[in-house]
């Protein structure tokens, strides 16, 4: 769960946005809520979240003040709410760099679209510093066939970005080909010519891809038993799951979780 923190000084506005969205349903947790800046600096500092939710102006300190005076100290991305005619802060967001820059009164549909942009940024993240923390566990010769974004060759089309978020976003959930290939207005085959031609890679290849690095993730915390991590990763068939995990990987899941054990234990000792 990424642990999230939001900071509004309007009490209604704070509490409609803690209780509007169904945070468990992304994978999130909100943590505390601050009804300042100063207040948000310091829960940001104990708490360390993984997202802040922000209002811009704010009594004490204003949002972008509180971003820029903890980003070096702990990392996480950023959402911005704000009212009409504020555009020097939405200059500054953009200057910090937040994951997006919401105007009041925020609509959850546009919130969530922000949470899962966020989130899609802390995956990306995870899973590099992953592939890098596992390597020792991780057939080195299958490391390539795991790195993401996937590399392309010359300018990458709308469409196939749009297709990579579509699969960082709805990963978990039962997608296809046809239904991505709908959604943009082309017909599968040409969706699945442009994959191979600007990433190497197939539509079906690139899900896996995606879905096993998200399976190294939660199975090196130790937190998920094979069967779990396959659900929360979109694989139906658990012998199906153990099969690409093995290829993507070169180990099966039981292998990879035995392997991460004596691993860290040798570290330890």
């Amino acid at each position: 769960m990424y642990k999230v923190l939001v900071a509004e000084d309007e009490t209604i506005i704070r509490k409609g946005l803690i209780f509007s969205v169904d945070w468990k349903k992304l994978g999130c947790i909100v943590v505390g809520e601050a009804a300042d800046g100063e207040e948000g600096i310091k829960k940001i500092r104990t708490m360390k979240p993984d997202i802040v939710i922000t209002d811009v102006k704010m009594p004490l300190k204003n949002g972008p003040d509180m971003i820029r005076e903890t980003c070096g100290e702990v990392q996480y991305e950023s959402i911005i709410i704000s009212g009409y005619g504020e555009f020097e802060y939405a200059r500054d967001a953009i200057r910090l760099g937040v994951s997006e820059y919401l105007l009041k009164p925020v609509e959850i549909e546009k919130l969530e679209a922000a949470l899962t942009k966020a989130i899609g940024k802390l995956d990306r993240r995870n899973n590099y510093r992953i592939l890098d923390e596992y390597a020792k566990i991780i057939d080195r010769s299958k490391i390539a066939g795991l790195i993401w974004p996937p590399e392309s060759t010359g300018s990458v089309p709308e469409n196939i970005q749009r297709t990579l978020s579509f699969i960082e976003n709805h990963y978990r959930e039962k997608i296809s080909l046809q239904a991505m290939s709908s959604e943009l207005g082309i017909s599968a085959t040409s969706l699945n010519e442009n994959l191979k031609k600007y990433t190497g890679s197939t539509f079906t290849v690139l899900l896996n891809r995606f879905r096993i690095r998200q399976a190294i993730a939660l199975l090196s915390r130790g937190q998920q038993r094979v069967y779990e991590a396959a659900e929360n990763t979109g694989f139906e068939d658990y012998k199906y799951f153990s099969t690409v995990f093995k290829k993507y990987v070169g180990y099966t899941p039981t292998e990879f979780i035995r392997r991460n054990h004596f691993v860290r234990g040798a570290e330890q000792d």
